[in-house]
């Protein structure tokens, strides 16, 4: 039973658990003002964003009001503030607003659909959606007697907000994906590798530690699912700001005082670097799957959705290689199917050649292999098997074409195919490809004497081929 926070239709309890995770996250937030180093962060912006945007019908004017009622009470409740609470969350509002609204019109990402270029808007929305945010809260924060001041505090405002976001909204919305990798010990370099450069950028300090990180997240985005290179990225960036603000990472302050240093212009550096190992991984993502598509167009016959001939040798290729294994090959070839095409024309041979490929998956033992060969010849591979129980194999593949007519537009029809069989113990071949092309070459003259000998019929490994007399036989 799968457990769901969350239900499209269950509008009054998506509200409530809203309510009471957004005053949850507040009060965390609030309680990381407390100790320092902790205080550059508020994630209840980010997550609350992440969260429409993972889940668009949730993005209603109703549960932004369970949103702002939900950081009101927090205020209200645990940090003793009244008529302010209600004047600086929306600031927080602000910046969910900006970012679900220009966020939620491309694909979810949940689904893996976000290409390179819904990854990079993440950057100027985040940047729009914390400079509007910073400006309401400086304005609402009241006791600012100057521009500086008001300067400063947009500016530790938007610069929060910013690398808070650029940290975790990749993570929120790869969070939970479903991924395939399987985990290796090695799995565990590029990780080792992100904490060692780590550990060398506080060794070295200076701006230019910063970066030090970059090339173990871009081999985390090459190797290990997204999810794990957002966690990585995301947890890399919250150490840096903490690191430099604790002065374990020592920066040079350069033209800004030493104290906004941290607030500010670190923030601002790290968030830019941020989103680069997700666009990797994105790209890299992309670029599997387009692989993925092109090597199924070519393994497998667009019309059967059986193996083609090329994805056939390609499952050979793969197959383990022992002497002593027995090969068997089917080879069928539909009868008079030049004549099925002219009666009933190309739509009527392609029913046909679909309906014959559902027949013959519906009578092939499991482990076979079923591949459209070739126009309208097929082939079966079976393994392990001796002469008799190819043949029996062969005949019931026969009997499955024959035993029923077809059905097209025009009526009914009847269809038969020709067989040919082959069969050979594996010598010292390095593989199964080369057994194979021995095996089509016998396999077609078990074939060809089958169509010589009055078609609808299978010619056993054990029986003389028929020598070619004609060249073309339907």
């Amino acid at each position: 039973m799968t457990f769901r926070v969350f239900r499209e239709k269950n509008t009054v309890a998506n509200g409530l658990v809203i309510f009471f995770l957004t005053a949850f996250l507040c009060a965390i937030g609030s309680h990381l003002r407390l100790p320092m180093v902790l205080s550059l962060f508020w994630i209840v912006n980010a997550v609350i964003a992440g969260l429409f945007i993972r889940k668009p019908w949730l993005h209603t004017p109703l549960n932004y009001l369970w949103c702002y009622g939900g950081m009101v009470a927090n205020d209200v409740l645990f940090s003793g503030w009244a008529m302010e609470s209600f004047t600086i969350n929306i600031a927080n509002i602000i910046f969910i607003l900006i970012a679900s609204c220009a966020l939620n019109r491309y694909p979810p990402y949940l689904q893996g659909k976000a290409n390179i270029r819904h990854i990079m808007l993440i950057f100027p929305v985040c940047l729009l959606a914390a400079l509007a945010c910073g400006l309401w809260g400086a304005l609402a924060s009241g006791g600012i007697n100057s521009g500086i001041a008001f300067m400063l505090s947009a500016g530790d405002w938007s610069s929060e907000q910013f690398s808070t976001g650029l940290l975790l909204l990749p993570l929120i919305l790869t969070f939970y994906r479903k991924s395939d990798y399987h985990w290796r010990l090695h799995s565990l370099l590029p990780i080792g590798s992100v904490i060692l450069l780590l550990a060398a950028a506080i060794m070295l300090g200076g701006p230019g530690s910063l970066a030090l990180p970059l090339p173990g997240l871009i081999w985390c985005a090459l190797v290990l699912p997204i999810s794990v290179t957002c966690l990585m990225t995301c947890l890399t960036g919250v150490a840096e700001i903490m690191l430099i603000y604790m002065n374990i990472i020592r920066v040079s302050s350069g033209f800004l005082p030493s104290a906004v240093t941290p607030l500010i212009s670190v923030r601002l550096g790290i968030a830019a670097l941020a989103l680069t190992p997700y666009m990797v991984a994105v790209s890299l993502e992309a670029i599997r799957e387009l692989n993925r598509q092109l090597a199924t167009r070519a393994n497998y016959d667009f019309l059967t959705r059986l193996l083609s001939r090329a994805g056939l040798f390609d499952s050979l290729t793969r197959q383990p290689f022992r002497p002593g294994k027995t090969m068997g090959l089917i080879l069928l070839d539909v009868d008079f199917f030049k004549q099925i095409n002219d009666n009933y024309g190309h739509d009527g041979g392609d029913l046909v050649l679909r309906e014959i490929s559902r027949r013959l998956a519906g009578s092939v033992v499991p482990s076979a292999r079923l591949s459209r060969f070739g126009g309208e010849e097929f082939a079966v591979v079976l393994f392990e098997c001796d002469e008799p129980r190819l043949y029996r194999q062969a005949e019931a593949l026969r009997l499955a074409v024959s035993g029923e007519p077809f059905t097209v537009v025009q009526g009914e029809i009847p269809v038969s195919v020709s067989l040919g069989t082959a069969l050979e113990i594996a010598g010292e071949d390095k593989n199964w490809t080369t057994v194979m092309n021995r095996l089509v070459s016998v396999a077609d003259s078990h074939l060809y004497s089958s169509k010589r000998s009055g078609r609808n019929r299978t010619t056993p490994v054990w029986q003389e081929p028929a020598r070619p007399g004609e060249p073309d036989i339907d």
